[in-house]
């Protein structure tokens, strides 16, 4: 590993003072799980770390405005035992249970996961399909943008050199339903060959609105955006999830990697799209 600058600013100003626009090699830290990992593995090789975890101020959990406003600096734990969380988005505890091990979610903060960029993430995709959005700040401005949209390749984002993520905003919904489900090929912890996650309003067995959107197949967390149009107004049958099967497979290319061919993951697509309807129809039902 080659020798770089620490810094620990103890404000948001300060860090941002740090970032240089045209210098790749100064890069933010905050819980340093996978950043560690490619400084250790030589992919990348920073002149200067700008550490986070003196700052004060983004790290809570509130509801504000009628969202679920998560600050950047709360660890993957933090979410998980956050009985806010629990009340308001109870989805997003299961998601984190199975979200690599305790290790990394200790020490791994929300943020910092978001802006990596790693299209294998659980929370990419599951975060975009409950409309949430990212608060991003620079030396001179602040913007909100939905969280889909700060992806735009493989481990590439839309932030700015100069720009960090401050907080994530997810709208509290009522009468909806969201479950995120994951194919891994080894242990349940593992990055996944496909995820799909799902948020359905019913009004009975009938999909009122309904969001899909699937990761890790595809370069950036993708809208099936053409299955959602089928669905909205109907009422669940077999028949009429196979046919949203057939939909699904027409709208993405997977990648091929090691977790799995491209064809391998299209048909788990369509596997797992059902799955993920047929489980919130059963909570549905439960209430």
């Amino acid at each position: 590993m080659h020798t770089f600058q620490w810094v620990e600013p103890k404000t948001i100003t300060e860090a941002l003072d740090c970032l240089d626009i045209n210098n790749e090699n100064i890069r933010m830290i905050s819980g340093g799980t996978a950043l560690m990992q490619m400084m250790k593995s030589g992919v990348f090789q920073p002149t200067q770390l700008i550490s986070l975890r003196s700052i004060t101020g983004n790290d809570d959990i509130s509801v504000r405005d009628q969202h679920l406003c998560i600050g950047a600096m709360v660890s993957l734990s933090e979410i998980e035992k956050s009985n806010l969380v629990r009340t308001q988005c109870p989805s997003l505890i299961n998601v984190m249970k199975r979200l690599a091990n305790v290790r990394v979610r200790n020490s791994a903060r929300i943020g910092g996961a978001l802006a990596h960029g790693d299209p294998h993430m659980d929370l990419p995709p599951f975060l975009s399909c409950l409309d949430a959005t990212v608060q991003i700040q620079s030396k001179d401005s602040k913007r909100i943008m939905p969280l889909q949209n700060l992806y735009s390749g493989y481990y590439e984002t839309s932030l700015a050199k100069d720009e960090l993520i401050t907080e994530i905003l997810i709208p509290i919904k009522s009468n909806h339903h969201s479950t995120y489900l994951k194919c891994t090929t080894r242990s349940v912890d593992d990055w996944p060959a496909l995820g799909i996650a799902a948020d359905i309003r019913l009004n009975k067995s009938v999909i009122e609105k309904i969001r899909i959107v699937v990761g890790a197949a595809c370069e950036i967390p993708t809208t099936l955006s053409k299955t959602e149009s089928f669905l909205t107004g109907k009422s669940v049958s077999d028949s009429l999830l196979n046919e949203a099967e057939n939909i699904a497979k027409t709208e993405i290319i997977p990648l091929s990697d090691e977790l799995g061919s491209s064809e391998y993951k299209l048909h788990l697509t369509g596997i797992y799209l059902k799955r993920a309807i047929k489980m919130i129809m059963a909570k549905g039902a439960e209430q």
